[in-house]
């Protein structure tokens, strides 16, 4: 038997496993190769949904997006990416202090599996098809058989748990589907150069001296999301009310979030949703091309899948997070130790539009909205977790819920070692958790926050 399972093979539950393998060896100060803590990562590939995203010669486009209030492990793991070259990072174009970070996902699942063979996790290459919950444990039914777990943490951003176990679920119009596509041969000067000069049609706080850097040669990673007056003057056939752009490695190169194809979570694999979304694709590149300077000459190079921000999530937590909690400001010691949402409120749902500022320094997460309230040996995490919309929206962009996960795996070893039959426990529990992601914190800013994909790190007690 498994002392932990983790389901989901993207940044949410890599970092969950091996944020649980750490915080074993954090709390038992055993070198991780003779960890006692047997953890096991359960799915058919690696890199999550950017794995089945846009399809380049050279693999996927992986973006992540979001305030960097990231915790030491998902920081640190970013960190190295962007070090080793297979990720190029630049501010955020909303103006807050953040970055965006591109990965070829062919790099980000080699990188996944890296990181998941130094911290000793076992990477078990099946599709999880059903969890159970027994008197001697719970079973995972895999398409290749049967394992058992004292603990398991669902990151399958498809809820496992919840529909195995048929646990209620919140009744919300889901999020749009989401479909991305590259774009090559944009005259991205002139595309800047228009930019600069009409600021009206983009957001108040976009960076415009990071454009200017990329037309002196300095930089060569832009991004722009606005164009709101071509869109109102001439509005696509589709509702949309900005487009989202940036650079892919070369600054000619472009993606561009697109479509606004309504439907839930299963609906990516519906076909006739799938068609919608390809119309929309050909109807923005026509809008670019006849309206947008710089995008004349464009050509789709490719076309991402259809993909779901939203996922089915349960009201059978322990807390669903709400409109409330995201007006609690997080304090200065909470930011980088803590998971915390900083992104803001956006929501596209048909014509209409919901946007909302968060805190300044974003608002804590808590922990039981990724607690089944009957079983605490359940654990959600990534987009399976309890929330609203509109906390859901802010809290759903990736580097937040990589901290999350972060947090999520370090409390999985809590309950397995130390078990969590009583509320006062699990209570005590989360407070333990918050500690160790405090004294975590201290510990990789001595490394710089980075280093984790070097197996030096993870063999070397005085590194930890």
């Amino acid at each position: 038997m498994w002392d932990l399972v983790v389901i989901g093979g993207g940044l949410s539950g890599a970092i969950s496993a091996v944020s649980s393998v750490l915080a074993f060896r954090e709390l038992t100060r055993e070198l991780i190769k003779s960890s006692k803590l047997r953890v096991a990562l359960v799915s058919p590939e690696l890199g999550g949904i950017p794995a089945r995203g846009l399809v380049t010669p050279l693999g996927g486009a992986f973006s992540l997006s979001g305030k960097c209030l990231l915790t030491p492990l998902a920081r640190s793991f970013i960190n190295d990416l962007t070090e080793l070259g297979e990720a190029i990072t630049w501010e955020d174009p909303i103006g807050f202090t953040s970055k965006h970070i591109t990965i070829n996902t062919l790099s980000l699942g080699f990188r996944l599996e890296q990181l998941l063979n130094n911290w000793g996790v076992t990477y078990l290459k099946a599709r999880a098809t059903k969890i159970r919950v027994t008197p001697n444990g719970i079973q995972i039914h895999l398409d290749s058989g049967i394992i058992k777990s004292k603990v398991v943490v669902d990151a399958t951003g498809e809820n496992l748990i919840a529909r195995s176990l048929s646990l209620r679920l919140i009744e919300e119009t889901p999020l749009p589907l989401s479909r991305i596509i590259l774009v090559k041969g944009v005259d991205y000067v002139k595309l800047l150069k228009w930019a600069l000069n009409h600021p009206g049609e983009f957001y108040k706080e976009t960076r415009w001296d990071l454009l200017e850097d990329v037309l002196s040669g300095k930089s060569f990673n832009w991004a722009i999301s606005g164009f709101t007056g071509i869109l109102a003057d001439k509005p696509l056939p589709f509702p949309r009310d900005r487009i989202v752009a940036f650079s892919y490695f070369t600054p000619d190169k472009v993606l561009l979030n697109v479509t606004r194809v309504q439907g839930s979570w299963e609906g990516v694999y519906d076909s006739s949703l799938r068609e919608e979304s390809v119309k929309q694709v050909l109807a923005l590149h026509d809008h670019l091309r006849k309206y947008i300077p710089g995008f004349e000459n464009s050509q789709i190079t490719a076309v991402g899948d259809l993909v779901s921000r939203d996922s089915p999530r349960t009201t059978e937590t322990l807390k669903v997070l709400n409109e409330e909690d995201i007006l609690r400001e997080a304090t200065n010691e909470e930011i980088g130790k803590y998971p915390i949402a900083g992104w803001r409120v956006d929501i596209h749902r048909g014509k209409g539009l919901i946007e909302r500022e968060v805190p300044q320094n974003g608002f804590p997460i808590p922990l039981e909205i990724g607690i089944l309230k009957d079983n605490p040996n359940l654990l959600l995490t990534g987009k399976n977790v309890s929330a609203t919309s509109i906390p859901f929206s802010s809290l759903r962009v990736q580097g937040t819920l990589a901290s999350l996960s972060e947090a999520i795996g370090a409390l999985a070893t809590l309950i397995t070692i130390e078990g969590a039959g009583k509320s006062s426990e699990l209570e005590n529990l989360i407070l333990k958790t918050k500690e160790i992601l405090a004294n975590r914190y201290e510990e990789f800013s001595q490394k710089g926050f980075k280093g984790v994909l070097d197996p030096s790190f993870s063999l070397s007690v005085d590194n930890i």
